[in-house]
Order: structure tokens, then sequence, then C-alpha cells
């Protein structure tokens, strides 16, 4: 069985970053399935889009994208996705080293960890089993 149901969605407009989360992912789970979509919209679009049986367990987000601010999203999620699945978790990762930034995803409930890139495989075991954590 997948450690994340089917599958785990990747917002981040970055193809190496993207790549490489998918990579530390599939070491632990081979059938883990991605969704990498670049953008905010793109991801709002997916989620509209989508069943509540078919949304991820995991959503690996980069809070910086071109054009758009995350907590945007986050606000999207919180409102209309997480109510319907508290069991999923948002991941947020972010090449920035803002305090102000992760004091505001600290205010979300859907966000589980804040993690600057890059993502780890260490970082792993807090997203799967530990509480809200912020590195």
């Amino acid at each position: 069985m997948p450690l994340f149901k089917e599958k785990c969605v990747i917002i981040d407009d970055n193809e190496v970053d993207a790549y490489t989360q998918t990579c530390i992912f599939k070491k632990l789970d081979s059938e883990i399935d991605f969704a990498i979509l670049t953008n905010e919209k793109e991801a709002i679009n997916y989620f509209e889009k989508a069943s509540p049986a078919d949304y991820p367990y995991l959503v690996i987000y980069n809070i910086w994208l071109p054009r758009y601010f995350g907590m945007d999203f986050l606000l999207y999620y919180e409102e209309n996705i997480y109510p319907k699945i508290e069991a999923s978790n948002v991941v947020i990762t972010t090449n920035s080293l803002s305090k102000e930034d992760k004091k505001i995803a600290k205010d979300f409930d859907c966000v589980k960890s804040y993690i600057i890139k890059p993502l780890q495989l260490n970082h792993i075991p807090t997203i799967l089993w530990k509480e809200k954590e912020y590195t």
C-alpha cells in the first residue's frame, strides 16, 4: 500500500526541485503518483476538478512562485479543500529565509511543515509522522 494513498501534488515552478522531490519520495515508495503543477492557478484548477476521494494526502508547495504569492493558494486550500480532508498535509518548501513568511504559514491549520530548500530525505519523518514543524 502506498504511503500517500495514490497521489502527491508538487507545486513548484523549478523543474529541478520538483524532480528532486519526486526522487526522494520514490526512494520510500516507488508507487507514489505525482502531479507536478507549476503555479497557483494550475493548483487551484487541479483541486476544483478533483473529487474529495482523489485529493492527495500530501501537497508540497513552494510559496514563492513567479506572479504569485503562496499565501493566496494556502487560503484557498484551507477554506475549500482542508475541511473535506483534514488528513491532508501541506508542506511548504521555500528558498526564503523570511521570518514573516514562516509566521504567516503557522497560522494555517493545513500547513504541517515549513522547510527551507532543498527538501532532503531526513525531512521525510517530520512530514509523515510528526506534528507541525517549522525548520
